[in-house]
């Protein structure tokens, strides 16, 4: 459990956990608290998770195959993949032998979420090549000459919304878990699920500081003067409006009363 307090804060580089991966999850786990006790939770989960796996896997695809955007993600040749590939979305079923691979990858992340003996350094790694994998950037030997495969952040973060969603259906009402169990067991999987939240986005958004922030920042600036001089050209044509209004009911009342003359 974390020591650190108000008065005895730890201090953490942003550029540090930018590039170093243990001190970055160091300080997510320290920051959430993820401690022995939620790996003793996990493996208490493993029994009730471990057959369950096949089911929660065919219903992450088929929720995936519900919708053009993600289901056009498995078209291309999966990494570690080399059997035959569909032509087309049509000829994508969720019996392809392409997506049976796929499923063999996720049975074994989920199985590893559950199961790691440690929770240490390698299994940190891994969740952060699992975000890697999905960016299409270079980063791995095997993908050097392959077309990049990319995924984009928003389908990556709410599939693992939706899998959280999976395990809380199957835990919730578990027979055999008390509730103590069953809360040890909810909390340590949220807390492993935003970590690998992060370790998505840490390869997708550049960190503060970033060019990509800054062009966020400097479009956000552009629109708030165009809005400035949207409204200070609306304010300067009310004050226009009003002189011309006030000239014209002066000069009527002149005319009316006589002090000016009406043209002939």
């Amino acid at each position: 459990m974390s020591v650190h307090s108000p008065q005895n804060p730890r201090i953490v580089k942003a550029e540090v956990i930018a590039e170093d991966l243990n001190e970055r999850v160091s300080y997510l786990k320290e920051f959430i608290g993820f401690g022995q006790e939620d790996i003793d939770a996990l493996h208490a989960a493993a029994p009730v998770v471990d057959p369950l796996v096949p089911t929660i896997v065919d219903a992450v695809y088929v929720k995936l195959f519900s919708f053009t955007i993600t289901k056009q993600s498995f078209l291309p040749r999966q990494t570690g993949y080399d059997g035959p590939t569909p032509t087309s979305a049509s000829d994508l079923t969720l019996d392809h032998d392409q997506i049976r691979f796929r499923k063999d990858f996720l049975s074994r992340y989920l199985r590893k979420l559950v199961t790691d003996k440690s929770y240490g350094p390698e299994f940190w790694k891994y969740l952060d090549n699992v975000g890697l994998m999905h960016t299409g950037q270079p980063g791995f030997k095997h993908r050097e000459k392959k077309p990049a495969l990319r995924v984009d952040l928003i389908h990556c973060t709410i599939l693992l919304g939706y899998v959280v969603d999976m395990l809380l259906s199957v835990v919730v009402p578990h027979p055999d878990l008390d509730n103590a169990t069953k809360t040890a067991v909810l909390r340590a999987v949220n807390k492993v699920v935003w970590i690998q939240n992060d370790l998505f986005g840490r390869h997708y958004v550049k960190e503060e500081g970033g060019m990509e922030r800054n062009m966020v920042v400097a479009k956000q600036r552009t629109l708030q003067d165009k809005v400035s001089d949207v409204a200070l050209m609306e304010g300067t044509a009310w004050v226009v409006f009003g002189v011309i209004v006030a000239v014209m009911g002066w000069t009527l009342h002149r005319l009316f009363t006589g002090q000016v003359a009406w043209l002939p």
